[in-house]
């Protein structure tokens, strides 16, 4: 399994999670109040929809679970040697050799 690193961004200022997400968790828990409702620290935080992906990290809307108001961006970095899309042809696709 690939490690995963999730980020929050909050105009200028990023947030890490507060733990790690596990698989199948439908949101992540970071250390910041929410700009939307005023929630205080920790608040949990769902992405809304992958509006770009780089080499290894995707990027959506950020949507506080609480209050269901968009609030920033999140990024998901995973570990990857060839990237994201490589790695999904490799798994999914015809066997390549290298």
């Amino acid at each position: 399994m690939s490690a995963l690193t999730v980020s929050l961004l909050l105009g200028d200022v990023r947030h890490a999670a507060a733990e790690a997400p596990r698989a199948g968790d439908a949101a992540v828990a970071f250390d910041a109040p929410c700009p939307a409702c005023g929630a205080k620290a920790p608040i949990l935080v769902a992405g809304c929809g992958t509006h770009t992906t780089t080499h290894d990290t995707f990027v959506a809307s950020a949507k506080h679970v609480g209050c269901g108001e968009r609030i920033g961006r999140i990024e998901a970095k995973v570990d990857t040697i060839f990237g994201i899309e490589e790695d999904e042809r490799v798994l999914h696709g015809r066997a390549r050799v290298y």
